[in-house]
C-alpha cells in the first residue's frame, strides 16, 4: 500500500518482491539514538497473497491480529545500529 520506498529526515526504507521472495531495507540515521535514550524500535506487516492474509513482525500475540501490532508499541523490536 505505501509502495516500494519511503524517505524521512531520520530513515529511509525500501523494498522489492519477487516471484521468489521480498526485502525490505531501512536506513536508520545515528542522530535518531541519542546517548542514555530508549532505542528505536520497529514492527512491520505484509500481505501474503497466499493464503490471502496479513503477517506481522513481530507476531501478534494469540487472537491479536497482525493489523495491530503496528498499533501496539511495546511488542516493537528495538533497533540496534551498528
Amino acid at each position: 500500500m505505501l509502495g516500494a520506498a519511503r524517505h524521512h529526515a531520520d530513515w529511509d526504507v525500501a523494498s522489492t518482491s519477487t516471484t521468489t521472495g521480498w526485502s525490505i531495507e531501512l536506513r536508520v540515521r545515528e542522530s535518531v539514538v541519542h546517548t542514555g535514550a530508549v532505542a528505536p524500535r520497529i514492527a512491520f506487516r505484509t500481505y501474503d497473497d497466499r493464503p490471502q492474509g496479513w503477517w506481522s513482525w513481530p507476531s501478534a500475540p494469540a487472537g491479536v491480529p497482525a493489523q495491530r501490532v503496528e498499533r501496539m508499541p511495546s511488542l516493537w523490536i528495538p533497533i540496534r545500529l551498528r
